[in-house]
C-alpha cells in the first residue's frame, strides 16, 4: 500500500471548519484525481474499490475499474454504475484484478 486517502469534510454535519462541501468527498473525483498525481497512477488502468455506491460513482467519474465488495450478495445495489465489477469479499475482487491485469498485458 502507497498511500490512504480520506475525506474529512461533510456538506451539513461536523465541526465547523469541516463542515463544507469538497470534491474529495465520494462520489466527488478529488480524492482519486489526487492519488493519480501523487502516486503517477494511470487511472484508466485502475481499479477503485470500496462497498458503497458513492465509491463506484467516483470510479466512474475519473475513468477507472469500479469494484463493488457487496458482502454476501453478487446483486448489482441500487445507483451503482453499469461496468461495475461485484465481488463477495476482496479476496475474489483480487483473484479477478491478477487475471484482468494478465489479459491486459497480452
Amino acid at each position: 500500500m502507497d498511500a490512504i486517502y480520506y475525506c474529512p469534510h461533510h456538506p451539513t454535519e461536523g465541526n465547523e471548519p469541516y463542515r463544507i462541501a469538497c470534491e474529495c468527498r465520494k462520489p466527488g473525483a478529488g480524492m482519486a484525481l489526487r492519488a493519480a498525481a501523487e502516486l503517477d497512477l494511470d487511472i484508466p488502468r485502475s481499479y477503485i474499490v470500496g462497498d458503497q455506491a458513492t465509491d463506484m460513482a467516483m470510479a466512474s467519474r475519473v475513468g477507472a475499474q469500479g469494484i463493488l465488495l457487496s458482502g454476501s450478495t453478487q446483486s448489482r445495489p441500487e445507483g451503482a454504475p453499469a461496468g461495475v465489477k461485484i465481488f463477495k469479499d476482496l479476496w475474489e475482487a483480487a483473484q479477478w484484478v491478477v487475471r484482468d491485469q494478465g489479459k491486459k498485458l497480452k
